[in-house]
């Protein structure tokens, strides 16, 4: 009879751990399930050529937005960047992600009344950058020396508050600029969409709208504003998709302050596998990273909790079975 005890307490024991073994991946399925459902398969159908050019913009004067850059990755592909200070320009992490600096980058200033070339000496990609669904679409490349001073003309700041729909939509007029593969720089203005609230597509994406036909060519521009005389810089061109009339997706650049800041420094030493997905800031991912841990420490004390309770009742029955 002890025999056949101590074999149902082994048993049960077994099954336990099976049960908290389930549970633990029941939990992370179903975290990795609600990441997913945020950028379902429908997006896939309505992402086009990236980043598309609006025809009813406007070239800008010689002189007027230096700041904002042309971009050659060296391997055919050209796209838009601009700067935040004299040694340090922004793009979209899908245009360079895949680049190396000795493909020989180079960053062309044609909107400086006297245009000028530098070479790009480092490329800091979002370590969060997910090129299926274009999030955290943002890189900062490092530029081998100082702009010009006539380059930092109008340079912009950072929009620092929040990005929900009724902050941003209550900013305007809103303006994209972009190069579009070709030296003419263009800026057109954005109407922000009401009804389709920037999380509805892709998390913490702002959508814009504007009427007629689209091309190729102004990932990396920036869409920004001005305000008291100042520019400040809401997000960089992303992507593009076709839902209720043509539209235009941008990376926020808020909430890569951190990246930014440490652009020449390397947060993240090669090995080190981050999840893109589970990033909502860069370096501290809030929110989906929190369940994660919290749910699998409650599993953790479940299932010792349980096995505590099972092997005292074991303990129990066998020294009563002894007695007996």
């Amino acid at each position: 009879m002890l025999y056949i005890l101590l074999c149902f307490g082994l048993l049960m024991n077994i099954f336990n751990i099976s049960i908290a073994g389930a549970e633990d991946y029941r939990v992370y399925d179903r975290v990795d399930d609600r990441v997913d459902d945020r950028v379902d398969d429908r997006v896939d159908d309505r992402v086009y050529d990236r980043v598309k050019r609006y025809t009813d913009s406007i070239k800008v004067p010689a002189g007027k937005l230096p700041w904002v850059a042309y971009l050659n990755t060296g391997k055919g592909s050209r796209c838009t960047v601009f700067l935040i200070d004299n040694r340090r320009a922004i793009t979209s992490a899908h245009a360079v992600y895949d680049s190396k600096v000795e493909d020989q980058l180079t960053v062309t200033f044609y909107n400086d009344k006297k245009p000028y070339t530098l070479p790009v000496i480092r490329i800091s990609v979002s370590p969060y950058y997910n090129n299926k669904y274009s999030t955290n679409d943002i890189a900062v490349l490092t530029i081998a020396r100082f702009a010009s001073l006539s380059s930092l003309d109008g340079l912009p700041s950072i929009h620092e508050g929040s990005i929900d729909c009724d902050t941003i939509s209550a900013i305007t007029p809103v303006f994209a600029a972009g190069y579009a593969g070709k030296t003419e720089l263009r800026k057109v203005e954005l109407n922000f969409m009401m009804s389709e609230c920037p999380y509805n597509i892709l998390p913490y994406t702002l959508y814009y709208n504007y009427k007629g036909r689209i091309e190729g060519g102004d990932s990396g521009g920036p869409v920004f504003y001005e305000k008291d005389g100042k520019n400040y810089v809401l997000g960089i061109a992303s992507h593009a998709v076709n839902c209720n009339g043509c539209e235009i997706g941008f990376e926020p650049i808020s909430k890569h302050i951190n990246l930014i800041n440490e652009a020449m420094i390397e947060y993240f030493p090669e090995g080190v596998d981050v999840h893109p997905n589970l990033a909502v800031f860069d370096f501290d991912p809030p929110g989906v990273k929190w369940d994660i841990e919290t749910a699998q420490s409650s599993a953790a004390s479940l299932s010792s909790i349980t096995n505590t309770w099972i092997g005292l009742a074991g303990a129990i029955l066998i020294v009563f079975y002894s007695i007996k």
